[in-house]
């Protein structure tokens, strides 16, 4: 197994190195990632600015903890200093360490011992052990990031040595390549504008430090049939998983399903929660030529539910093709609102380099709901001013909308007076509660690896945007007379905001001590948001009957309340026309609805 020391410098009594701690936590993160079980985390750490005592009792703690079979790798990034007499020293927090020093008590070490030096005159270091013939006696092998008289390159992201690295690293991992010392300089030096200087300790050829091999060899077509069989929870986790695996892995998953006339709607599922899973999936594909490949095949669908795994597998980063596709969808009137919406999200995220005119949004069917004009909001025309752009926003909106939007940036204290005669008359007696709730915190981005998104997402929420307003509701329910509290729900269907009504019911969901109150908030099903109805739908599935109609190209999230409906088996009748969809869009829904 595979042990390691990581240790970062940033600050000691020379420049301070800003990215230091960062390369110590890349190559550690990496090393987690890639050698999996033969990662021997119990004994292996990262750290930051430590001491020559700190350094030694560390040392002391891994060297009990290893065994012949064990190889420890110990990974300096900070600055190094090439003395008169030649020998390097390591620049700690507190002082200069002899590097000789550190190789004395590294060859006491049982097993194999790799040293990774990024620091300047690195290849020091090399002289050093060739000059006592230690790399053979001790079984120490060697990697410098530069020669003996040059300085190490670092930038705020990192070194630049680390960083080649490590993704040279990830990918042999990713082409399911043995992970050799020799292989990772080799891979590193495609990049890698420097020459980096390495020996093999104990007279071998090569260290080899993971094999990358998957531990069995994936039976795709029982993959396939565990997603055909499950309900969309389980499809969401089965796809996160399948996120750790080899770029190559991924690749062959994903080929079989293009040419399966059994599994190949999979690739565009009915339920928005897996197709964010299926996009992320493919998304983590390394080799950004293999993911081009994957994601151009899913843009090239006329299923717009495959589409949309396309665009959330390439949101980091889109190219002209992407962005091409994506300017489309967004135009195309026929298009249901959940491409348009994802669309434009992504593309106002990467409008750098491409040639958009911001005010071309406003042809789509985004500007047929006040929705979709906040999303434009939000998105579009950031570095306009307020005024300015509450101009565009007025000559390209319904009147009606634009008040709304005006009503909703009032909440959020972009705009500073409304005619309040023109909204519902109790708007202006519950503006300050109605200010707060548009205070709250938003979840955010995942701030987790993938496979632990679905984690995330069932506490956090399943987007960005999402709140929790349990503590502003407690508040104001606190302040307000009991006989006010119907006056105030009833309010609430007002608001512009589909992410405040949404946590309002959440909130009564989550605490039974409120149920009295759920007939306040019977508008949810006069909404035409389809989110907010999903969102109300278990405070009323037994005792409501009521038929709705959502419009698909205005809204989106239709497909997401069929399937909620039939999971927890509710009365409501949804009108939906079944003879609007494609034959793709059938099948995943029919496969959806059947396996819920």
């Amino acid at each position: 197994m595979v042990s390691l020391l990581a240790i970062g410098i940033q600050n000691s009594n020379r420049e301070k190195i800003e990215c230091a701690f960062k390369d110590a936590e890349n190559i550690y993160k990496t090393f987690e990632i890639v050698l999996k079980r033969e990662f021997k985390k119990y004994c292996s750490i990262c750290v930051k600015d430590i001491n020559e005592l700190g350094l030694m009792n560390i040392l002391s703690l891994i060297q009990n903890s290893l065994d012949e079979n064990d190889i420890f790798v110990f990974y300096f990034s900070g600055h190094g200093t090439n003395e008169a007499n030649g020998h390097l020293k390591l620049v700690l927090n507190d002082k200069e360490y002899s590097f000789s020093q550190i190789v004395t008590l590294l060859g006491q070490f049982s097993g194999k011992v790799v040293i990774i030096l990024d620091c300047c005159y690195s290849a020091t270091g090399i002289c050093e052990i060739n000059r006592d013939n230690v790399y053979c006696d001790k079984n120490i092998s060697l990697i410098a990031s530069n020669s003996a008289v040059e300085s190490a390159d670092f930038v705020n992201k990192g070194s630049i040595f680390t960083n080649n690295f490590c993704k040279a690293i990830m990918r042999l991992y990713h082409k399911n390549s043995t992970i050799t010392l020799k292989n990772i300089i080799d891979e590193a030096s495609l990049s890698y504008d420097k020459k980096c200087y390495i020996v093999i300790g104990g007279g071998d050829a090569d260290v080899v430090l993971s094999n990358s091999k998957e531990d069995f060899t994936y039976d795709i077509d029982k993959i396939l049939f565990k997603l055909k069989k499950s309900n969309y929870d389980i499809r969401e986790m089965l796809w996160y998983s399948i996120d750790g695996l080899t770029d190559g892995t991924k690749y062959d998953l994903f080929q079989k399903l293009v040419k399966s006339k059994e599994y190949g709607y999979l690739l565009g599922d009915s339920s928005w929660r897996v197709r964010r899973a299926l996009g992320s999936t493919f998304g983590s594909v390394y080799d950004i030529e293999v993911k081009k490949k994957i994601v151009e095949q899913l843009l090239e669908s006329d299923n717009w539910t495959q589409r949309c795994v396309g665009y959330i597998a390439s949101r980091k980063k889109i190219w002209e093709k992407v962005f091409i596709k994506m300017k489309d969808d967004i135009d195309n009137k026929n298009n249901p609102m959940d491409i348009v919406w994802l669309g434009a999200l992504y593309l106002s995220q990467n409008l750098g380099g491409f040639e958009y005119e911001e005010k071309e949004i406003f042809n789509s069917n985004l500007t047929e709901s006040i929705w979709g004009a906040i999303e434009i909001w939000k998105f579009f025309l950031k570095e306009i001013n307020t005024r300015e752009k509450l101009i565009i926003f007025k000559d390209n909106l319904d009147e009606n909308i634009y008040q709304e939007l005006c009503l909703h940036l009032f909440f959020t204290e972009e705009v500073i007076e409304i005619d309040f005669k023109q909204y519902n008359p109790l708007i202006q007696k519950y503006q300050k509660q109605f200010k707060q709730l548009y205070k709250a915190k938003k979840r955010g981005p995942t701030q987790v690896s993938s496979e632990n998104k679905w984690i995330w997402s069932m506490i956090y929420g399943n987007w960005r945007d999402q709140v929790d307003l349990h503590k502003e509701m407690e508040d104001i329910l606190n302040n307000l007379r009991t006989k006010e509290y119907e006056e105030f729900f009833q309010v609430v269907q007002y608001i512009p905001s589909v992410e405040i009504k949404m946590a309002i019911i959440d909130y009564f969901i989550m605490d039974n001590t409120l149920n009295q109150h759920g007939e306040y908030i019977k508008w949810a099903f006069e909404e035409e948001h389809p989110w907010i109805f999903r969102t109300a739908l278990p405070l009323f599935k037994d005792n409501l009957v009521k038929e709705i109609k959502f419009n698909r190209y205005i809204y989106p999230g239709a497909f997401d309340v069929l399937i909620e409906c039939k999971k927890i088996k509710t009365k409501v009748n949804i009108d939906f026309n079944y003879d609007d969809l494609t034959k793709l869009e059938a099948v995943a829904l029919k496969t959806a609805l059947e396996n819920e």
